[in-house]
């Protein structure tokens, strides 16, 4: 006998095997009779919806520059994010996430330059 309870109509239902030759010869389905339990298992899809680019934005114009930490990534200008940008959208990438890089003078504890207006 298996007892099952459903949260969402708080109802409990008691379902009885029958036993002939191997257990089970009822093969229940648990862990699939509700919508929660079925997509709490059931497999992960990735797609490039699930996507986000980082970019890495420098100042200027027509500046494209390696970052040495990070082979095959470039710091780019805005004019040159632009370009790159269409580019990404045209993959179906839905989002890019933009990390400018800040001149060393102005970095402080209290990233005050990340709030300057201009």
């Amino acid at each position: 006998m298996l007892c099952i309870y459903d949260a969402n109509s708080s109802e409990v239902t008691f379902v009885a095997f029958k036993v002939i030759g191997q257990f089970p010869y009822t093969r229940p389905r648990r862990m699939r009779m509700n919508d929660f339990s079925r997509r709490l298992m059931q497999e992960n899809c990735l797609s490039v919806n699930d996507l986000i680019l980082p970019m890495f934005v420098v100042d200027g114009q027509n500046r494209c520059e390696e970052i040495a930490s990070m082979p095959n990534v470039k710091r780019r200008s805005l004019d040159l994010l632009i370009e790159e940008a269409k580019v990404i959208a045209s993959l179906g990438i839905p989002a890019i996430a933009l990390f400018p890089n800040i001149d060393a003078s102005l970095r402080n504890a209290d990233a005050q330059e990340a709030f300057n207006p201009n």
